[in-house]
C-alpha cells in the first residue's frame, strides 16, 4: 500500500514538473540564442548537442538565417526547459535546406559553441 502511494507521488511530481512546458500566450515567448554544445552541418542538415533537464523537445526550437551577406545560421530556443531533472547532452537534428543560404559557400552558426561548465552533466 505504502509503495503504491509513494508511486503514484513520484508520477505525480515528475508529471508536476513537466507541466509548464505549455505557452498559454504567444507574446510571452522567451526567444533567445540557444546554448550548443557542438553541432555538424551535413548535406542540408543541422545536428547539434544542447543540455536537456527532460522538458526539452524539437519544437523547443527553430533555425533561421542570422545573415544572409555573412552565410550565418541561427538556432533559437522558442521554450524554456523547465523541468528539473538531472541535466543531460540531448542531440537534435533540423533539416535546413529551405534556408535562404548559399549552399555552395560556407554556411556558419551564429551560436556560441563550447562546453556546457556551467552545468553539472550525468555521465550516463
Amino acid at each position: 500500500m505504502l509503495y503504491r502511494m509513494l508511486l503514484t507521488l513520484n508520477l505525480c511530481l515528475l508529471l508536476a514538473s513537466c507541466s509548464s512546458t505549455y505557452i498559454k500566450d504567444s507574446a510571452a515567448l522567451d526567444v533567445h540564442l540557444a546554448n550548443i554544445h557542438s553541432y555538424k552541418l551535413d548535406k542540408g542538415f543541422l545536428s547539434f548537442t544542447t543540455v536537456s533537464y527532460g522538458c526539452t523537445f524539437i519544437n523547443s526550437f527553430t533555425v533561421e538565417v542570422s545573415d544572409r551577406e555573412k552565410n550565418t545560421i541561427k538556432v533559437l530556443r522558442k521554450v524554456s526547459d523547465t523541468c528539473r531533472m538531472k541535466p543531460r547532452l540531448m542531440e537534435l537534428q533540423f533539416s535546413i535546406r529551405h534556408l535562404d543560404v548559399d549552399w555552395k559557400g560556407d554556411v556558419k552558426l551564429a551560436n556560441k559553441i563550447g562546453p556546457l561548465a556551467s552545468y553539472r552533466l550525468s555521465s550516463n
